[in-house]
Order: structure tokens, then C-alpha cells, then sequence
């Protein structure tokens, strides 16, 4: 009886994070005003995580205490670094915690020789192989916030999208 009951509760809070999702439907995601190139950036090796970061994409759910939310918005604005451009080449995502203004565009590239596909919820946004796309945020959020992401078929967080206002 407990174990349904679980169940049950495991998937109507899958329902209402789905559900919940700032991204827009039926939106093109990727900017197509501007042609798409790789800046140079260094590749970066798959890497252990520090335990700043594993804390980090250890995102709250919508249900968490406001203590465990503010204590999660603090960790991400310490490790939160803007960049040219978010690189995710081997999944591997560099800054692992992205500023990305509110409103405006940013880039993501991929160096590897496949394609990558960044997943929130039931949103993607793919990045196709030696290639870089240029993304709106418009397109994505509505409000400030920090947004984990998983990489290619995986739901797990590799990533952190520190979205605020005016940068």
C-alpha cells in the first residue's frame, strides 16, 4: 500500500513540475538573424565535480522550503560565471553555472563530433556537432530564476542557467 501510494505521489509532482515549465511551446528557440560560429574555446575534459557544484545541480523542487531555496540561490550566485558562450561540448558544460541575462541571447557551442541536445524538462534545445547556436531567452524564460539542465537522454542536471534581470 505504501509503495502505490508513492508511486502516486512520484508522478503527480512529475506532473506539476511539467507542467510548471517556463519554457514556451511551438517557439523557435535558436536565433537565425546570425550565422553560427564557433568562437575558440578550449576543449575541457570530462571532470569531477566539486561539492560547490554537485550542490548546485541538486536544484529544489517547487515544493522546497524557503530556506532550501534561498540557501540553493545563494551557492548558484557564488559559482555563477558569465562568459562568451556556454560550451557543452562532452556534456561537459563550461561555466557548469551560466549568467545569462533575462531577455537578451546567449551562445552555446558543442567542439565535439556529435551533437548535444540541453534538456529542461520537456523542452530541447539541440547543438548540432562542431557548431554553436545562438539562443533567446525570451523564447525560454518569462521571469528570473535559476533553471538546472540535463544533457542529451539523461534528466539528471549537468548545469545551471543563472537567469536574472539585466544580466
Amino acid at each position: 500500500m505504501r509503495i502505490i501510494i508513492l508511486v502516486i505521489a512520484v508522478v503527480f509532482i512529475v506532473f506539476l513540475i511539467y507542467f510548471s515549465s517556463p519554457f514556451q511551446e511551438n517557439q523557435s528557440l535558436i536565433d537565425t538573424s546570425s550565422p553560427s560560429l564557433i568562437p575558440q574555446v578550449p576543449f575541457i575534459s570530462p571532470r569531477t565535480l566539486t561539492p560547490q557544484e554537485q550542490a548546485v545541480l541538486n536544484v529544489p523542487l517547487h515544493s522546497a522550503s524557503e530556506t532550501e531555496k534561498t540557501k540553493h540561490t545563494q551557492a548558484v550566485a557564488e559559482l555563477a560565471k558569465t562568459a562568451l558562450a556556454l560550451d557543452i561540448t562532452s556534456c561537459v558544460p563550461n561555466p557548469t553555472v551560466y549568467n545569462v541575462p533575462l531577455n537578451s541571447s546567449f551562445t552555446i557551442i558543442n567542439n565535439d563530433g556529435i551533437p548535444h541536445t540541453l534538456r529542461y524538462m520537456s523542452s530541447q534545445i539541440i547543438v548540432p556537432a562542431r557548431n554553436s547556436i545562438i539562443v533567446k531567452t525570451s523564447k525560454l524564460f518569462t521571469v528570473s530564476g535559476d533553471y538546472g539542465y540535463g544533457c542529451d537522454n539523461t534528466f539528471a542536471k549537468h548545469g545551471v542557467l543563472a537567469v536574472r534581470q539585466g544580466g
